[in-house]
């Protein structure tokens, strides 16, 4: 989620995955892999699955790793009927995220960012939800151009810190 290559010391084996560069420095053997179909802010589910934990979660996801760019695991319900989004995309700003996709009708993207109350949308239309137990969910209607920003110190917007510990 988020992480396009793995920088490690011993040989991996998974089909996810590809070997890029074999390096020795020193006594050290390293390997940098790419992983295929990484989420880079591109993963549109269009299944909604309430789940209430870690457990169900680890399940499907061991069962087939797949499955998290096609269904998204919350807490509490989504209803709508939901369509992939095209040319999504995240650019890092200062000081916040922005998010741009289309569709051709209500959409979902997964982002690999950590949720937090305390992140807060520039466009009023877009929905913002934790989902997969941890990351951020945006919902949108037809073309999305937002930003992600997230406001908080500790003497004006700490409440949205006292919820994020309540999610726990």
């Amino acid at each position: 989620m988020g992480v396009r290559f793995i920088v490690i010391d011993r040989a991996l084996s998974d089909t996810r995955i590809a070997l890029l560069v074999e390096e020795s420095l020193g006594d050290a053997q390293l390997y940098l892999y790419e992983i295929a179909r990484p989420n880079l802010g591109t993963y549109s589910p269009v299944e909604v699955e309430v789940s209430p934990g870690l457990d169900k979660l680890r399940t499907s996801v061991a069962r087939n790793p797949a499955i998290l760019a096609s269904r998204v695991f919350v807490k509490a319900p989504i209803e709508g009927t939901f369509v992939p989004a095209r040319n999504a995309r995240m650019i890092f700003e200062k000081n916040s995220v922005r998010v741009v996709a289309s569709s051709e009708g209500t959409s979902m993207l997964l982002l690999p960012l950590q949720f937090s109350h305390c992140l807060r949308v520039s466009d009023p239309r877009v929905r913002v939800s934790r989902a997969d137990l941890i990351f951020t969910l945006i919902q949108f209607d037809r073309s999305l151009d937002a930003r992600l920003n997230w406001v908080f110190n500790f003497w004006n917007h700490s409440g949205c810190r006292m919820e994020d510990k309540a999610d726990l």
